[in-house]
């Protein structure tokens, strides 16, 4: 009875008997012939089950149970019926004692059974065999999970795992048992951790209407049985978080129903099978495997997948332009491999595609314009690492309606093209996370309509065009982690100080140095925290003689802070924290007598002791912190002389706090 497991059975049965022409022959022998289509699978296992049970009854195992005296009375079809039950490779006694309770219940209802199918003419051809598939359901996935139970040890599970097993007749009851249908076949099968181990008996493959076959997390190992393919209706087998072996088995091919295949975290080696017949399979995982060799280009045949998943196997080769023909494909994961050569020109005809992840190989060549669409209409695209890949001229194909350009973490190389000025509609673009090099192109600062530039994480060199002031609609820019200097434009500082554009440049290498400040005028407030400064401490700011907040935070200063420092007399607040600022203290601080808030710490200033002349200059300071400055060790009673003398003040020492800025 080879029909669809969502198909009815029963129908299945009649085309069995029409076929061999016994629609008008008698009940019984209507019955034997359905026994050996669907009860008696394997008339070589049926054979043996015979043999081993005369060995039993001529040793006189089955005699020490009582049951010599019935099996002469059953006669050879009881027999036949029994043997049925019989494992085979399980210890006689035990096969012995389950036999008792079968015989007892096939002679029980012998007699039922021949009265219920002689009226097969009178109940019709349909109900009738609906009776026969009925018995023939029960008695056949019965005998299969009976086998299942002594391959598997079951007289040793404990007593919940063992729960229904050789008790119940509805064997959905059965523990692990998911589900069975009405006609008593086993359709869903899921045992747990303690009723199978090590390797997957033969036992578990000979379910006709078996839909879902769950063999997860259960350490098994060693290979998938080739008899995996006489399932013929399975719709999802799934063996993951196992540690099966070796190569899938060519008979897996013939699962025709096959829709979902779990084979992920296991042990398979050697090349993925060709499963281009399995036409109806959807979702294929095969990841954290040794799979080798070139990813099938038959998998371009399987045209209603959507989930593949290759990941962290040792594919080698290209990716295989028949991905292409997969137009259902959702998700495409193949990160972790050894794949080469180019990304394939095909992903733009996989309109259904929601993610792609093929990091960690060693891919190249141009990105694909298509790549660069799909990732702006909101398509998850993970290509870092690679060894690279190149933003060519063809962004220009992309020009008209292109208003998102994302393409961070995309293992990019090389320079930034010139056309990419072309995209005039931009409102953000995000390169950030890549390797790419060169100075950063002037057709850049054409792109009006920024509204976020994001450069971060790259290696471009050289200086940042003044030209940064032609994006006016900028609320974010991060040209951060580069290895940009020159030095700085005063429209980069004007960006900041005079609009709501956060902006970002810090830890370029070598970094900056300012530009002249006095165009800055009366500015009472200059923050340059995270601006990359490099050399020694910038006079341009010395000119800024109304400021009274100065924050330099978070730079490359080095050398001293220098004594002309004086002509900030208007400072209330002055941060000059993790530099590399070295020296005393310079006397010039006296003079800052408005000055309220110093944070000096995280530097390399020296000394034992704040000076007093500083101390009495800074008559309204309220917090001095001076701390992380190993060569600037104040002890204990000069902290406390400090203290007395401006109980009002905050002091934080090298072996306190971080710094409060």
């Amino acid at each position: 009875a080879g029909a669809s497991p969502r198909a009815d059975p029963v129908k299945g049965v009649l085309r069995h008997l029409e076929e061999c022409a016994l629609a008008e022959v008698d009940a019984l022998d209507a019955w034997d012939m359905l026994k050996a289509a669907v009860v008696v699978p394997n008339a070589e296992a049926m054979g043996a089950c015979l043999r081993e049970l005369a060995r039993m009854r001529d040793d006189g195992e089955v005699a020490v149970l009582g049951v010599n005296d019935r099996g002469s009375g059953l006669g050879e079809e009881v027999w036949h019926e029994a043997s049925v039950f019989l494992t085979l490779g399980a210890p006689a006694a035990a096969a012995a004692a389950w036999l008792v309770c079968e015989l007892q219940l096939i002679h029980a209802s012998m007699e039922q059974q021949r009265q219920r199918l002689a009226n097969y003419k009178a109940l019709g051809k349909y109900t009738a065999a609906k009776e026969m598939l009925a018995y023939g359901g029960r008695q056949h996935d019965r005998s299969n999970l009976v086998s299942f139970f002594f391959q598997a040890g079951g007289l040793a599970w404990s007593e919940a795992d063992r729960a229904g097993w050789l008790q119940e007749d509805d064997v959905a009851a059965w523990n692990g048992v998911a589900e069975a249908n009405k006609y008593g076949f086993v359709t869903a099968f899921k045992p747990t951790k303690k009723q199978l181990r090590g390797t997957i008996p033969s036992s578990i493959c000979t379910f006709p209407y078996l839909c879902e076959l769950k063999l997860e997390g259960l350490r098994l190992t060693g290979p998938l049985p080739r008899a995996i393919g006489n399932l013929r209706s399975l719709e999802l087998l799934s063996c993951r978080d196992n540690e099966l072996t070796g190569r899938l088995p060519p008979e897996i091919t013939r699962l025709a129903n096959l829709q979902i295949l779990y084979l992920s975290r296991n042990r398979f080696t050697g090349p993925l099978a060709d499963l281009s017949a399995l036409g109806h399979l959807r979702e294929l995982y095969v990841n954290s495997n040794a799979f080798s060799g070139p990813i099938p280009p038959s998998l371009g045949s399987c045209a209603h997948l959507q989930m593949l998943d290759l990941e962290s196997n040792e594919f080698v080769g290209p990716i295989p332009e028949e991905i292409g023909n997969l137009q259902e494909l959702n998700q495409f994961n193949c990160r972790n491999n050894k794949l080469t050569g180019e990304l394939p020109h095909v992903f733009e005809s996989l309109t259904s595609l929601q993610r792609l992840d093929v990091r960690g190989n060693e891919l190249s060549g141009a990105m694909p314009v298509e790549l660069i669409k799909m990732r702006s209409e909101g398509c998850a695209i993970n290509l870092s690492p690679n060894t690279g890949f190149v933003l060519t001229r063809e962004v220009e194909v992309v020009a008209d309606f292109m208003t998102v350009l994302q393409l961070a973490q995309c293992a990019l190389v090389g320079p930034l093209p010139e056309a990419i000025g072309t995209l005039v509609n931009l409102a953000e673009l995000d390169l950030s996370m890549n390797n790419m090099t060169g100075q950063l192109p002037d057709a850049l600062w054409n792109l009006r309509h920024l509204y976020e530039l994001n450069l971060s994480g790259n290696a471009f060199t050289g200086p940042v065009s003044p030209s940064v002031a032609s994006l006016r609609r900028l609320k974010r820019l991060d040209l951060s982690a580069c290895r940009l200097s020159g030095e700085l434009p005063l429209e980069l500082i004007n960006l900041k100080m005079h609009s709501s554009c956060e902006v970002r440049i810090g830890r370029n290498d070598p970094g900056f140095t300012l530009p002249n400040l006095e165009p800055l005028g009366d500015v009472t407030e200059l923050d340059l925290r995270l601006f990359s400064l490099c050399g020694p401490f910038p006079a341009q700011v010395l000119a800024l003689t109304s400021l009274e907040s100065l924050n330099i935070v978070s730079n490359n200063l080095t050398g001293p802070i220098p004594d002309g420092i004086s002509v900030l007399s208007t400072l209330r607040e002055l941060f000059l924290s993790d530099n590399k600022l070295t020296g005393e203290l310079p006397n010039g601080m006296s003079q800052l007598r408005e000055l309220e808030v110093l944070h000096i710490d995280g530097n390399n200033l020296v000394g034992d002791t704040i000076p007093q002349d500083v101390m009495d200059g800074l008559e309204r300071i309220e917090v001095l912190n001076v701390g992380r400055n190993e060569h600037f060790v104040v002890p204990h009673p000069e902290r406390r002389r400090l203290q007395a003398d401006r109980p009002g003040c905050r002091f934080t020492w090298e072996d306190e706090g971080a710094h409060l800025s």
